[in-house]
């Protein structure tokens, strides 16, 4: 999780509602650090001042961000570590914490009558409040440390349903079978010995998360705020990657979020939304793999097999299911 995060109590304290009493309409957290209404607030938080008369985190806060009025920022000051600019990640942190709870069924039927079957299927949720081992690579990272218990959701890899079924099925006709089984060998390599199988993979889609503009923690991102009452999904992923119409010459997309599900909390306010929304997915995935096979026999211990493989056999076209998802994008919010 972010290490260098700015305190939500100096947040909500200086900034209550997004924007600084009686100052200027606006957050004084992201002015110059050396204008006199921040410098005196720097004064109440303790700070010294400096050789340059400055009131400043540590003695040469002023050379390492090169002067005055280049900058840095009445938050930069207030960090724990404001000597580094931006976000610390800490690649050995151990605060993570997840659970997997499932349930899980299995059919299996072994070889009879020319049918062989395996199908599972697992009912589960994955939950966490983080993903994986190295801090900067977490899918969707802290928004604010100090309070890891909100940032417990579902995982951004989490699939409700997934279903696998695995066959092999020989065709009961030709000598030897149940149906059409009279005659020689002649009957027997045009009728007999034809075999289909395949693999059927099938899996509910993944969580999404909404976003905002603003960095009011120093953590990088910001994220919506939920709306009650509305639907986070309006529009249907068939229409991803399609044009509802042309203006200009240009695509115009479908929508398929529902702005009216969330709003912009403004840079300086962190937003409420989950880190997953579980109830905004992504489609299913669904792939079937199938092979058809025919065995020729040539005599009683010679035969050789033909077979074809059949990858994606419906042709389901994987498409960019990621839709803008940054609420203070405006009008581009939700598209396909």
């Amino acid at each position: 999780h972010p290490q260098n995060q700015l305190d939500p109590g100096i947040l909500s304290s200086l900034c209550p509602g997004g924007i600084t009493p009686n100052y200027a309409g606006q957050c004084i957290l992201g002015d110059v650090w050396t204008d006199s209404a921040a410098q005196s607030i720097l004064a109440q938080h303790g700070y010294g001042m400096d050789s340059s008369g400055l009131h400043s985190p540590y003695q040469n806060f002023y050379n390492d961000y090169g002067g005055a009025n280049t900058g840095a920022t009445v938050m930069q000051a207030l960090l724990p570590f404001p000597q580094t600019p931006g976000i610390i990640w800490n690649d050995f942190e151990n605060d993570g914490a997840s659970s997997y709870n499932a349930l899980q069924a299995q059919v299996e039927k072994r070889s009879s009558n020319g049918l062989s079957l395996l199908a599972n299927y697992t009912l589960s949720r994955n939950m966490g409040n983080a993903e994986v081992g190295r801090s900067y690579g977490i899918y969707a990272p802290a928004l604010n440390s100090q309070n890891l218990k909100a940032e417990y959701t579902v995982t951004s890899f989490d699939e409700t349903h997934v279903v696998n079924i695995a066959y092999v099925y020989d065709l009961p006709f030709g000598p030897g079978n149940h149906f059409l089984n009279q005659g020689g060998r002649l009957m027997k390599n045009l009728l007999a010995g034809w075999q289909t199988s395949g693999i059927l993979n099938y899996s509910s889609g993944t969580p999404l998360s909404v976003s905002a503009g603003g960095n009011p923690l120093n953590n990088g991102f910001n994220r919506a705020n939920i709306v009650p009452g509305e639907k986070p999904l309006v529009g249907s992923w068939k229409n991803v990657n399609r044009c509802q119409g042309y203006a200009g010459g240009q695509c115009v997309p479908y929508q398929l979020l529902n702005p009216a599900a969330f709003s912009d909390p403004g840079p300086w306010v962190v937003g409420n939304s989950p880190r997953e929304l579980s109830d905004l997915r992504v489609p299913w995935y669904e792939n079937e793999n199938m092979k058809m096979g025919k065995k020729l026999f040539f005599s009683e211990g010679v035969q050789t097999e033909l077979s074809v493989e059949y990858f994606n056999v419906l042709n389901r076209v994987v498409k960019n299911c990621s839709p803008n998802t940054n609420i203070s994008d405006g009008g581009s919010f939700g598209l396909a």
